[in-house]
């Protein structure tokens, strides 16, 4: 059974969008709210955080 089958996917989304309400530079919450994402079927939203994810990361290694 997969994430979207048991529906703690949306636990899951959850979660990590209130980790990302309160630290909204913390990457690894971005790439694991695409991953759920993606597990769920939205590809759109799973992009989202990816490019996010890209952009936090960047400017770790440009400081």
């Amino acid at each position: 059974m997969n994430l979207s089958e048991s529906g703690e996917h949306l636990d899951a989304y959850a979660i990590l969008s209130d980790i990302i309400q309160r630290k909204t530079h913390f990457a690894e919450a971005y790439y694991f709210r695409g991953i759920v994402s993606d597990r769920a079927g939205d590809k759109r939203g799973a992009l989202t955080d990816y490019n996010i994810l890209l952009e936090l990361n960047q400017g770790l290694a440009s400081n």
